[in-house]
């Protein structure tokens, strides 16, 4: 993909995300990625389609509420329906190269369990702290996660530690890694380039700031705290996607740390 004002809108919208979610101007990030989405279309950039489908639809989710009182679902359905509209274009295998389970080796086994340890033990002292010390301000709920605690509510006890709490660690996790670590960095890879140490720091960080822009309003964690934690894990996540080439790895330290929120949430219910 070599068109200029391509490859200068992809990491601009990705980087207006994380100012919007800082400075409240949300409602123009439909009109950056639908400016990105065009120039994909008119100047045939089917390297960044995917990519831009999915944020344009990301970007016009934010001003939706959740469905079904599920948060997850507003990941798992652009994924979905992106996924099937840049089915019809040219070079569609290469949009869709990044569903790939990868090699996992020794050290990426070691690697992803230390992960997966340290990241539910972060979500936790998270989780103490908020609660703890800005109960009254009910951040928490606040965050978008009160339809998900309600949902909880609804349901037995035995039933959300059994299968619904593993459920939506599932449908989560494969959402946004399919999201973060799949369409948005095999796009960013091909674009930029993945051969050199600074291309792929550099991809990794988009990736990841989008990735914890997301988690800034309605994630867990969230606010200026959670966007940091989330950035850091965004980028640990990428890095294990590029180590081992495919998307099993994340996926699975992801889960770990989904199931970890998923029965915060039925304590803090």
């Amino acid at each position: 993909m070599k068109n200029p004002l391509i490859k200068i809108l992809f990491p601009a919208v990705i980087i207006f995300v994380s100012i919007a979610v800082f400075t409240g101007t949300g409602w123009l990030l439909p009109f950056w990625a639908g400016c990105l989405l065009a120039a994909a279309l008119i100047f045939r950039g089917w390297d960044v389609l995917h990519a831009a489908l999915l944020l344009f639809m990301l970007a016009l989710e934010i001003h939706l509420p959740p469905f079904f009182g599920l948060p997850t679902v507003k990941s798992l359905f652009p994924l979905l329906a992106s996924t099937l509209l840049v089915l019809p274009f040219p070079r569609r295998k290469e949009a869709l190269s990044w569903i790939r389970a990868g090699r996992l080796g020794k050290t990426s086994v070691l690697i992803v369990i230390v992960v997966a340890a340290v990241s539910t033990a972060a979500l936790v002292l998270w989780a103490n702290l908020v609660t703890g010390h800005h109960a009254a301000s009910g951040r928490l709920p606040a965050a978008g996660l009160e339809a998900a605690r309600q949902s909880l509510r609804r349901l037995p006890l035995w039933s959300v530690f059994v299968f619904g709490a593993p459920a939506f660690a599932l449908v989560n996790a494969l959402a946004e890694e399919g999201i973060y670590r799949g369409v948005l960095q095999e796009a960013l890879g091909r674009v930029f380039g993945g051969e050199t140490f600074g291309a792929k720091t550099f991809v990794l960080l988009l990736q990841a700031s989008a990735f914890a822009a997301a988690h800034y309003l309605g994630g867990f964690p969230n606010g200026a705290d959670g966007y940091a934690m989330a950035l850091l894990y965004g980028l640990v996540l990428g890095y294990l996607r590029d180590r081992t080439g495919g998307m099993l790895a994340p996926c699975l330290a992801h889960f770990a740390a989904d199931l970890a929120i998923g029965y915060i949430l039925v304590f803090y219910a």
